[in-house]
């Protein structure tokens, strides 16, 4: 599935870019945004994610939340390093706190602990909008 929108890259940024107080002063180049873009795209075509979740996060709207959508999260977030295959997380130097915390939050599986994590950062503002 090819998803040509802007999309909310969930997690794999945040995991990379937070800084403390929410600022995001690096820039991707696009060999990043071109690795990412194809990671969600596969992770939305293996974790059944339609592009109108795509279409509503770019619109603003919250998506339902849902277990594909953890899942998608939670695949976006291992083939960005931010998530290990057990689930655990990886903390960067210049996590802010708050990007500590939301790392630091647990579910009863990976894709609850990625659905949780988003939704601390999603939250707290700390998701970069990237267009292609």
């Amino acid at each position: 599935m090819k998803i040509s929108v802007a999309l909310f890259v969930v997690i794999c940024i945040v995991g990379v870019y937070s800084h403390p107080h929410g600022e995001h002063g690096h820039k991707l180049t696009p060999e990043q945004i071109a690795r990412i873009m194809a990671d969600v795209e596969e992770c939305a075509r293996t974790n059944d994610i339609g592009h109108e979740v795509f279409e509503d996060l770019k619109a603003g709207k919250n998506p339902t939340p849902s277990r594909n959508l953890s899942c998608f999260s939670a695949c976006v977030l291992k083939r960005n390093g931010v998530m290990n295959a057990d689930g655990s997380t990886n903390h960067k130097p210049t996590d802010s706190d708050v990007a500590k915390e939301c790392k630091d939050l647990r579910g009863d599986d990976d894709c609850e602990t990625a659905g949780k994590i988003v939704s601390c950062l999603h939250k707290n503002n700390l998701i970069l909008k990237i267009s292609e």
